[in-house]
């Protein structure tokens, strides 16, 4: 006995060492000089301002002087990357490389002076002739940085030659095992098992040059790598897609691009027979589709079309999923509704049929009772189309958790994706929201340049399952097969579907 409890003593040292060592590095953006100086701070106040005019901090001294403006305090231990970007323009320096220059320091020390500097070195500087601002991306070595790291831009000149140097849109990205931290936001989602994440990609297919894609093999490329960036930042267990090639190639290939990227080959696409070439009558052969972690859940029964129209049956697509851990299961409808054109009235009407279609598709297939709905709905709370919708007992969930929620951009911000859940689901949703990485309207506009792949954002909702589907000792009221564990009184039990109660040890006690 004393050896088994020695045993579980040193696993669980080792477990909570290995936690806090991951705790130690946690990848981060942070974005300065944006709307101000914000936290960093000046020991030349008579160097170093903010000019509001042209949205950048200022550093001129006529005369001649030395400032330095710092970066806040950054505790960057066990970090295995850093990248410091910034544009900045300048103008009447007699030296740029030397009168404007970067340091990092590891030990900051209060003060310039007290301070031991590393340079980094600033590339490109800008022409020096005009105003034109230039971006710089400096990769830090990491021997330069650790728990008490300071960056430093530091401005010289002489009293024969004052030049003015201009700094705007200041980002420091740390890097953790390989995983960089979002340019944006992630939305807050409280503390679900599971996350759901649903986007539409804006025409992706693997046959770049087909249909609606129109684009090169290197603009594929680059426009995989931006989407697995955001699928990876987003760290779902469950991808709903829309906009998809209509062809099986095209998930098990992104499936594939996410699986480079991390280890143990974890995400698989959800099969189904969907394979139909370029269709002239209809402009597109889109389809929507699924990829899920086989770690953490599995699809229960084959993948089924909401509707038997032609067109609308591949892009009105649900899946039950069931969670490894729990054994408890959902329904999951991924959709594309008509799009809006000039059409008006004949294109709402197919929407009105798209909502009809999936409420008596939904009722009529043998699915897991609670529902998730989610997809591009290409309409906004109170028309007709989500009318139907939420008549049939669905609430929006995106707007529930923020009434400011926008998801696409025509020239301000629209929600036309929308994520709804049933009164059974809705009860185990923890947060829904939308991670603004590809739109350009919004805070956000500025700081995801270079991440855009489509002209939607993903959104995303995170669940625990079953949590309020069992009350006291009832059995789960889903009817496949499944133990749910739970407490009560302070002492852990499981269920049987049949009502019956056992203890930990196996016996039966009810």
């Amino acid at each position: 006995m004393k050896n088994r409890i020695l045993i579980i003593y040193l696993i669980a040292c080792t477990c909570i060492c290995s936690a806090l060592r991951a705790a130690d590095c946690v990848p981060t953006t942070l974005a300065l000089l944006q709307n101000g100086l914000g936290n960093m701070t000046t020991d030349a106040s008579d160097i170093w301002s903010w000019d509001a005019g042209f949205s950048c901090a200022k550093g001129r001294k006529i005369g001649g002087g030395e400032g330095h403006l710092f970066t806040p305090v950054l505790n960057m231990n066990g970090v295995d990357g850093v990248n410091i970007t910034f544009a900045h323009t300048h103008n009447y320096a007699a030296n740029p490389s030397t009168d404007y220059t970067l340091w990092v320091t590891d030990d900051y020390k209060g003060s310039y002076a007290a301070t031991t500097w590393q340079q980094l070195t600033i590339s490109p500087y800008a022409s020096n002739t005009n105003w034109t601002f230039v971006n710089v991306s400096i990769d830090v070595p990491v021997e330069y940085v650790g728990a008490n790291t300071v960056f430093c831009f530091r401005y010289t000149s002489t009293a024969e030659q004052n030049g003015t140097w201009e700094i705007k849109n200041l980002h420091i990205t740390t890097t953790c095992d390989g995983v960089t931290a979002p340019p944006v936001a992630l939305p807050e989602l409280g503390n679900g098992r599971l996350k759901v994440c649903a986007q539409n990609l804006q025409n992706y297919y693997y046959n770049y040059n087909t249909g609606r894609g129109n684009y090169t093999q290197e603009e594929f490329a680059d426009k995989t790598r931006k989407i697995v960036d955001a699928m990876l930042w987003v760290d779902a267990d469950i991808y709903a897609f829309c906009e998809l090639e209509a062809k099986p190639i095209i998930l098990k290939q992104l499936a594939d691009s996410m699986n480079i990227r991390v280890e143990g080959d974890p995400y698989v696409a959800v099969e189904n027979n969907i394979d139909e070439n370029w269709n002239a009558q209809y402009n597109n052969n889109l389809k929507s589709g699924f990829i899920y972690r086989k770690d953490k859940v599995q699809p229960v029964g084959e993948e089924k079309a909401a509707t038997n129209a032609y067109y609308y049956k591949k892009v009105l697509r649900i899946q039950v999923f069931e969670e490894l851990s729990s054994h408890e299961q959902f329904t999951l409808s991924m959709n594309h509704f008509k799009a809006k054109d000039n059409s008006g009235d004949a294109a709402n009407g197919k929407r009105v049929d798209n909502a009809n279609d999936l409420v008596q598709g939904l009722k009529n297939s043998t699915l897991d009772p609670d529902i998730l709905i989610m997809g591009d709905l290409n309409c906004e709370v109170g028309e007709e189309p989500l009318t139907i919708i939420e008549e049939a007992g669905f609430v929006e969930l995106l707007l529930k958790y923020n009434t400011g929620a926008y998801s696409h951009c025509y020239g301000g911000g629209e929600l036309i994706d929308h994520v709804y859940a049933n009164a059974s689901m809705e009860k185990q949703v923890t947060g829904a929201g939308l991670f603004h990485i590809s739109t350009g309207c919004g805070s956000d506009a500025a700081n995801n340049d270079g991440h855009r792949y489509s002209d939607h954002d993903p959104y995303i909702v995170a669940i625990n399952l079953g949590e309020t589907t069992v009350t006291g000792v009832q059995a789960p009221v889903n009817q496949h097969i499944k133990a749910c564990k739970m407490l009560l009184e302070g002492h852990l039990y499981i269920v049987l579907p049949d009502g019956a109660l056992y203890n930990v040890t196996g016996t039966k006690i009810q």
